[in-house]
């Protein structure tokens, strides 16, 4: 016979699909009516019970026992009777040693799940495995989930601590098979409902939710005189992990599940396979919300598995030459898009690491000539975008020298060439592109410093040509004017541009003033003539005086 403490070790590991089912006897409805009902009863011994800091958790306990009955038969492989009596005693003994780390929104769950299978051992048929058990059960739920809403409860004493699992059954429930025989006959001969279920079911309805009562009180009341049989570590051990699963996939609250996890850590007694199913919950959970750093943290809990004695190390080293697969993957796809040379690095540690834990891994040996090889190819790519990078620096080295000595039309020579290769420098490499750019923007400003330069002399020029005119020097006027489309030549902008207009206007106003210029310098040289000749003609005796 197993004993009672190996056997509440077994009972914690609940490894539950956590999804709402049926329950097997009592109906949804039934059920529900049940569990509210219990919970008044509590609130009289032991109010708000089920309550946080500005938080129910009684929701919690409804979907326990909603999910309760076919989710316990699986983990805990209940097939009788003495076998549902077991579980519940094993329970009772768990839950009342974790309730020291408090109610919450798991440990109200798991007095759910307690709630329905203690419940429906109150009412027949409940845990039969036979196919007439089956039948009949299913008819027994409908019929009573139509009518539990007619039925009372009137509570009869106080609640009591429940010493021992099958003497309260037998006081509870003294004529059990008795009403299995009678209930079947009403249905074998028509009567079904109407018959003796009909006044029993109350009565059924009213032992479920004194015994769901008062296990439950049992679980929480005040430590008292009388020992407590202690649940193993394991048991305890399993019921955080548990209680994390809950947090996770139900209540998406990664924060308390961590809180779960500090006290499942000071548990656990050495089993590997928990730290190995955290990791599992971690990296499922990591993955379904797209978090890089619980899918870590999941590696983390592989690697301290791995390291116990009991660890099976081949299924974790699958596990984590798995995940170093998949990262090495990202890594390397990553790697391929502009910006991610980087990566490259990181995958080939993803898939070395991979084959540290699986070294006969021919897709992680593959992946990993791969990566080499496209490693190559990125730095050769480097190399040769810095070499852009550095001639383009050379010839800008010339368009400054040129820019200083004034030689303006070749400046913009050669800050156009080192332009081109600037712009040929690629996104691969994100550094290098943003310096390329940088540079870029700095012999636009270079280039829009000279233009501007190159406009301001043939202004200043026109306005000496001005000065040569008013000061009659034509020659040197028309020369300066002249002048002013070799001062613009740098300025090679299409006329659309705002330098290329500024450019043509200044070309056409010097082009006009030359004209201008010349002839004025016709008309200035007629008239000189004419006073010359005027001047000979009236400085002679006998000359006709002017009329």
């Amino acid at each position: 016979m197993t004993s009672i403490r190996a056997r509440v070790a077994m009972g914690g590991v609940l490894l539950l699909g956590l999804t709402a089912m049926n329950a097997e006897a009592w109906g949804p409805v039934a059920q529900r009516a049940i569990t509210q009902t219990a919970i008044q009863r509590l609130d009289e011994k032991m109010p708000l019970v089920f309550e946080g800091d500005n938080v129910s958790y009684r929701a919690d306990v409804l979907a326990g026992a909603q999910d309760g009955v076919d989710s316990l038969i699986e983990a805990m492989k209940i097939r009788t009777d003495a076998d549902a009596i077991e579980m519940i005693g094993n329970q009772m003994v768990l839950l009342r040693e974790v309730r020291r780390y408090g109610v919450g929104s798991y440990f109200a769950y798991r007095m759910g799940l307690l709630s329905a299978i203690v419940s429906d051992m109150m009412l027949p048929y409940s845990l039969e495995p036979s196919p007439q058990a089956v039948q009949m059960r299913a008819r027994i739920e409908q019929d009573i989930d139509k009518h539990v809403k007619q039925y009372r409860f009137m509570p009869e004493g106080r609640l009591q601590v429940v010493r021992s699992i099958p003497s309260y059954l037998s006081s509870i429930r003294p004529f059990y098979e008795d009403a299995k025989r009678i209930i079947a006959e009403d249905y074998r001969t028509g009567s079904g409902y109407g018959g003796y279920l009909r006044q029993a079911a109350p009565s059924f309805f009213g032992e479920s939710v004194q015994a769901t009562s008062d296990v439950w009180y049992t679980i929480l009341r005040p430590s008292d005189a009388i020992a407590d049989v202690k649940a193993s570590p394991e048991a305890v051990t399993w019921f955080l992990f548990n209680e994390m699963e809950y947090l996770l996939k139900i209540k998406r609250n990664v924060k308390e599940a961590e809180k779960r996890y500090a006290l499942l850590e000071r548990e656990n007694p050495g089993l590997a396979e928990v730290y190995e199913r955290v990791g599992d919950l971690f990296y499922t959970y990591g993955g379904q919300a797209n978090d890089v750093n619980l899918r870590e943290r999941a590696v983390r809990e592989w690697e301290t598995a791995l390291e116990m004695p009991t660890a099976d190390r081949k299924r974790l080293s699958e596990k984590l030459a798995g995940y170093y697969l998949d990262l090495g993957k990202a890594q390397a796809e990553a790697a391929r898009k502009p910006g991610g040379y980087k990566r490259v690095t990181d995958a080939l540690t993803s898939f070395s690491r991979a084959l540290e834990y699986s070294r006969d891994n021919a897709a992680a040996e593959r992946m990993l000539a791969d990566t080499r090889d496209l490693k190559r190819e990125m730095d050769e790519a480097l190399e040769t975008q810095t070499n852009i990078i550095n001639s383009a620096e050379q010839v800008m080295r010339q368009a400054d020298q040129s820019e200083k000595v004034q030689d303006y039309s070749n400046a913009l020579t050669w800050y156009g060439s080192a332009h081109d290769l600037f712009s040929k420098v690629t996104d691969q490499f994100p550094e290098l592109k943003m310096a390329a750019e940088e540079r870029i923007a700095e012999i636009q400003r270079r280039i829009n410093t000279i233009k501007e330069e190159a406009i301001k002399r043939a202004r200043e020029t026109i306005a000496k040509g001005d000065q040569a005119l008013e000061a009659k020097s034509f020659m040197d006027a028309i020369d300066t004017y002249n002048s002013v489309e070799q001062v613009l030549s740098p300025i090679t902008d299409d006329p659309s541009t705002p330098h290329g207009k500024r450019r043509d206007e200044l070309k056409s106003t010097a082009a006009k003033k030359a004209v201008d210029a010349a002839d004025a310098k016709a008309a200035y040289e007629a008239e000189q003539e004419r006073l010359k000749r005027a001047a000979a003609a009236g400085g002679k005796p006998g000359a006709a005086k002017p009329e």
